[in-house]
């Protein structure tokens, strides 16, 4: 076993295992969880979604045996435009929530550029 799956927490893991699960041979999937930050009335904390969205990934990479998971750290935030009444709340406008829902970027070294007219 490597060193980087000790864990399926990315946030517990040291920039060199995150180097070596980031290698294209290494056979990890990073999952990203994103929850609302929103009231739910006075019982529970405005995290609730985040929290609940990160853990139900943890239990989920703890069951996964191929390939290695890696939870990545919660985005707090989502969609919730009939909670703007609330100031606990956060969330964007539609055209920035839509440009945030792309894929998320790659650990590790970018893929070398070809050259224009290269075909290696």
């Amino acid at each position: 076993m490597n060193s980087w799956q000790r864990t399926h927490d990315w946030g517990a893991l040291t920039r060199a295992e995150i180097a070596s699960a980031s290698a294209r041979d290494a056979g990890a999937l990073a999952v990203l969880t994103v929850g609302s930050c929103e009231q739910h009335a006075d019982h529970l904390p405005v995290d609730t979604d985040t929290l609940s969205a990160y853990r139900v990934a943890m239990l989920a990479a703890d069951r996964c045996g191929s390939p290695h998971v890696l939870v990545l750290p919660p985005l707090s935030f989502g969609f919730s435009p009939h909670h703007r009444a609330w100031t606990c709340n956060r969330s964007p406008s539609t055209v920035a929530w839509h440009s945030k829902r792309r894929p998320a970027t790659r650990c590790g070294p970018e893929p070398k550029q070809r050259s224009a007219g290269s075909n290696r």
